[in-house]
């Protein structure tokens, strides 16, 4: 029988070969968001001797960028009942906190239901958001409201958040921030603006539910509504499926640089 887990702390080079940094973003690559909680999984995977993954996000913010040649400093602290509250520090400053929950996921499975890549209906993704190569996850957009997107994602084999066919959990909460990226840039070009991709960050999660780790290759669904708005913050209901599997659901924050 394991030991009770205790408080860990560990330090982590970001190493500026990381595949992390690939498309995200051209000319100025941070480290994305998810990879802070993929690095504190890893950490939880440590303090308590299990293959464990993230399948909640209680609250979360991302409060600083982390780019190639940082040093974080990442703490995680045991609550009880698989849940953690985690920090992680780049020089001194809290880069992101938060408190997760951990435990088993299965991996949904692929080809059930609707999910086909939709063709020429919307402007392409390129056109909407900045990323680019493996970072760039939505495949199209299949509809548009005044307050809501739904676009089909794929996670590549490549993907820095694959192993072996599948992409963690975590990968929801990116597949929904290129979806709110995709929405607001709409968003624009209906307002007679330009809708040329925009820098945009995650900087909150809350209330986020992990149910199932998605198959890469596979089309994936996402879909967000706008639930408030205050430029240059707004805040998205999302909810992400494979097949007739809701994968994943929650709210995001972001911010429009």
């Amino acid at each position: 029988m394991n030991a009770p887990a205790a408080s860990f702390r560990e330090r982590v080079e970001v190493r500026r070969d990381w595949p992390h940094f690939a498309g995200h973003f051209d000319g100025r690559p941070i480290l994305p968001g998810i990879a802070h909680l993929q690095l504190v999984r890893d950490a939880v995977r440590r303090a308590a001797g299990a293959d464990l993954e993230l399948v909640a996000v209680e609250a979360l913010r991302w409060r600083r960028l982390v780019a190639p040649g940082d040093v974080l400093e990442i703490g995680v602290s045991p609550r009880g009942g698989g849940q953690w509250l985690f920090e992680v520090r780049c020089v001194g400053e809290l880069a992101s906190q938060g408190r997760v929950t951990t435990g088993r996921c299965p991996v949904a499975e692929p080809g059930v239901g609707p999910g086909q890549v939709p063709v020429g209906l919307f402007p392409a993704p390129p056109t909407l958001i900045p990323h680019r190569g493996p970072a760039l996850l939505l495949a199209g957009v299949s509809g548009a409201a005044e307050d809501r997107l739904e676009a089909i994602a794929v996670v590549p084999h490549d993907s820095p958040f694959a192993v072996g066919g599948v992409a963690t959990p975590l990968i929801a909460l990116e597949l929904a921030a290129q979806a709110a990226a995709a929405f607001e840039a709409l968003r624009r070009r209906q307002a007679g603006g330009s809708g040329e991709p925009r820098v945009g960050y995650l900087v909150g999660a809350r209330d986020v539910v992990l149910e199932a780790a998605l198959p890469a290759r596979s089309p994936v669904r996402v879909a967000i509504s706008l639930d408030a708005v205050l430029p240059p913050l707004s805040t998205y209901r999302f909810e992400v499926g494979v097949g007739r599997t809701v994968a994943a659901r929650g709210t995001i924050s972001t911010y429009l640089a």
